[in-house]
């Protein structure tokens, strides 16, 4: 049956759908790669010749942003990669180097080996032209500094260690770390700057600021390669205590007109809080003008962030004891928040001052603080290679610095991927691990819901592991504590490599997994939706603005139609954030997430099917699902103790059965791709990419219900459905 949250219909004209063919596959990838290779020549080919890019003076002289919202899995990384090696005497005659910006150090590697392949497979020599040099600028810990290890236990305060490696004395002398001489990390930057490869890596967390530690080649680059979505980094949320603006920063005498100032402006910013006045307008009338309250954050902004009290070669508690006390007072997110109110107060004097830039969460204890970074290559032409991209949402950080060009597919491409989605209502993070407080029957409810989605997971190991090649591997995707947790209560693991949301896209190396299992939703606190929402409008002319204290009905649930492989609707409800930008940050974090794990077992490039398990109560739309179960009947179909794998028995339909059956497993999904190779005449009956309950004995005890109800075909299908079916009648 299914849950009382869904309901399903089956149209009158139903129809299979079935996996992208190769030769639609190969059109896609052929359109893709030459649209690609256009743009870059244009850029490259244009820039031949010139030492710097231009400085930006009209609307028209923008550089150009290419958005390359292409189907993950389509191979968008290694045809960029393709397309630069083709154009490497051009890139060299610029005199400036490309720089490729990716996700994690990992994918830096799988990077590398593309690049490498590309050198194997001989093309620079049937064009005889030496190969593209490639190199990486890192930060301190990665590249190698002898003082790694202090770095970390800085960094997990939360402060920063770049003065590590210069500073100056009391008297204003340079200094230089000791170990200076010996450090490999500024040995390599020392080369790179003087002369730089063709290519340079770097990861996304240089894509913001002004860049100022990175070398002039570096600066002023022939383009920018945005490899996934970089706007994590463009974005910053903090949360301030309002306390912390009551309290004396420093007890100094030297600092004694400074605090007086603070505490003046902190009153009025306080004060203004409190009864949900503009803090900024509160500071110009605090200090008379508009001028003086900008002079007066400038002050306290640099009064937040006094210079170290060590330099690069203080002992290591020297450098910890500083570390601590600035993350104890706050003193980042304080300096955060006059600085907004500085740029805000900017505005108003010039009179384009649209909403507030930061608000009172709702127990009115914290002021919660929202930006938008700058690019650090705002003047430098930019290709963005994101398969789940939200053209709004670039369009708030690159809409006033670019040109913003659009590349979709003109089809929509189904992957050789099997879905079965395991019903769990409200699984999330917080629903399996209860916070520190949590009170006994949540703990209890927390330990119940623990239990279901071990025992459903159990299940799919057990259906999974009897048809796994040697040596191949499942994937679980969820929160990172999730699915440490789960899969220890459910097995051993030995078979399962883990990925965590937020740090899984782009990934290769699971291309070759038999399936991909989805364990919960990723959401975010109802906080940070906020802070995103307002870091992306607080400077829009027209907008939904936040109520005074978030906003008090957050979540609503609407309904959303999924397709069946066979042509059946079927609908669930969804909860969604009630602000239009609330909900765009939602589909990115969560349903866009969600696509990226279907993604890394790469459908769109397997000959054998794969398989995905949704656990949870979400599936992004899109999505082409086989069947539905909820997992309590999934583990009455499959207990634990039927792991035996003597009681498997593969059964493919030569016909379509009368009735969807409950569960699919990957060895017998039907592989339309084979299918149509070996029987390319269609026949009048659409075939169903679906099998039969492997488990005899879960077969006797399962009563299939019909997932839908006879009834009109769904009225808004879209233009490229209408024409798959009218294509596909045609041929019959």
């Amino acid at each position: 049956m299914l849950p009382r949250t869904m309901s399903a219909r089956r149209g009158k004209r139903a129809r299979v759908l079935a996996p992208t063919s190769d030769a639609d596959l190969r059109q896609a990838v052929t359109a893709a790669q030459g649209a690609l290779n256009a743009w870059l020549r244009d850029v490259i080919v244009g820039a031949t010749g010139r030492s710097r890019p231009p400085r930006k003076k009209a609307a028209a002289e923008l550089p150009s942003l290419l958005l390359a919202a292409l189907d993950t899995g389509l191979g968008k990384t290694t045809m960029t990669a393709r397309a630069l090696a083709r154009l490497v005497g051009e890139i060299r005659a610029t005199g400036r180097p490309v720089v490729y910006l990716v996700d994690s150090y990992a994918r830096m590697s799988e990077l590398e080996a593309v690049f490498a392949a590309i050198e194997a497979d001989g093309l620079y020599n049937a064009m005889g032209v030496a190969p593209l040099t490639t190199g990486r600028w890192t930060g301190l810990a990665r590249g190698g500094c002898l003082r790694g290890d202090l770095i970390e236990r800085v960094a997990a305060l939360g402060q920063s260690a770049s003065g590590l490696c210069t500073g100056r004395d009391a008297e204003g002398a340079p200094v230089t770390c000791r170990h200076a001489a010996q450090c490999p990390l500024r040995a390599s930057r020392e080369r790179l700057a003087e002369r730089a490869p063709d290519v340079v890596f770097m990861v996304h967390r240089f894509a913001r600021g002004d860049g100022g530690e990175l070398p002039d080649a570096l600066k002023r680059p022939l383009l920018t390669v945005l490899d996934e979505r970089p706007l994590a980094q463009l974005v910053g949320i903090a949360r301030l205590d309002r306390a912390v603006l009551l309290r004396p920063r420093s007890s100094r005498p030297e600092h004694a007109d400074t605090e007086a100032l603070r505490r003046r402006a902190a009153a009025a910013v306080d004060a203004a809080l409190g009864c949900g006045d503009d803090p900024a307008r509160a500071l110009v009338r605090a200090f008379g003008d508009a001028r003086s309250a900008q002079a007066a954050c400038h002050a306290l902004r640099a009064h937040c962030a006094p210079k170290p009290s060590f330099g690069p070669n203080a002992t290591d508690e020297q450098i910890l004891s500083a570390a601590k006390r600035q993350a104890t007072g706050a003193a980042a997110e304080e300096r955060r928040l006059w600085t907004l109110l500085q740029g805000r107060i900017a505005r108003l004097e010039r009179g384009d001052a649209r909403h507030e830039c930061l608000s009172v969460t709702l127990d009115g204890t914290h002021v919660e603080l929202a930006w938008r970074e700058g690019y650090t290559w705002a003047e430098t032409p930019t290709l963005v290679l994101d398969a789940t991209a939200d053209l709004d949402e670039y369009d708030r950080h690159f809409g006033g610095t670019h040109d913003i060009q659009l590349l979709t597919p003109d089809r929509r491409l189904i992957g050789n991927q099997a879905v079965v989605w395991v019903h769990i209502g409200g699984l999330t993070k917080s629903s399996l691990i209860p916070q520190v407080d949590a009170s006994d029957d949540e703990r209890a409810k927390a330990a119940a819901m623990k239990a279901l989605v071990a025992d459903a997971l159990a299940s799919i190991d057990a259906l999974m592991a009897p048809h796994l090649a040697e040596g191949q591997r499942l994937l679980a995707v969820g929160a990172k504590a999730v699915v440490q947790e789960t899969l220890a209560e459910a097995f051993d693991g030995a078979r399962w490599d883990c990925r965590w949301y937020g740090g899984q896209r782009g990934c290769d190396a699971h291309r070759t997994a038999a399936g991909v299992v989805l364990i919960g939703r990723p959401e975010l606190p109802q906080s940070a939706y906020r802070a995103y929402a307002r870091a992306w409008t607080h400077d829009l002319s027209e907008f939904d603005a936040p109520r005074p204290g978030g906003n008090s009905f957050p979540y609503t649930t609407e309904p959303r139609a999924l397709e069946m492989r066979d042509g059946a609707t079927l609908t669930s409800r969804v909860s969604v954030r009630c602000d239009a930008w609330e909900a765009l940050c939602q589909r990115q974090y969560r349903e866009n997430e969600m696509l990226q794990a279907l993604g890394r077992t790469r459908p769109l490039r397997r000959e054998a099917t794969s398989l995905a398990w949704i656990v949870g109560d979400v599936v992004p739309e899109g999505v082409v699902v086989d069947l539905v179960i909820r997992a309590e009947d999934l583990i009455a179909l499959v207990p634990r103790a039927a792991a035996d794998a003597d009681t498997a028995a593969v059964h493919r339909t030569a016909q379509r059965p009368s009735a969807p059956t409950a569960i699919v497993d990957l060895s017998a999904v039907a592989n339309e791709k084979a299918r149509r190779a070996a029987a390319p005449a269609r026949d009048n009956t659409p075939d169903r990419a679906a099998c039969v309950v492997p488990f005899t004995a879960a077969r006797r005890r399962w009563s299939a219900a019909a997932l839908w109800e006879d009834g009109d075909a769904p009225a808004d299908r879209g233009a490229a459905e209408t024409r798959d079916e009218a294509a596909f009648s045609a041929s019959k």
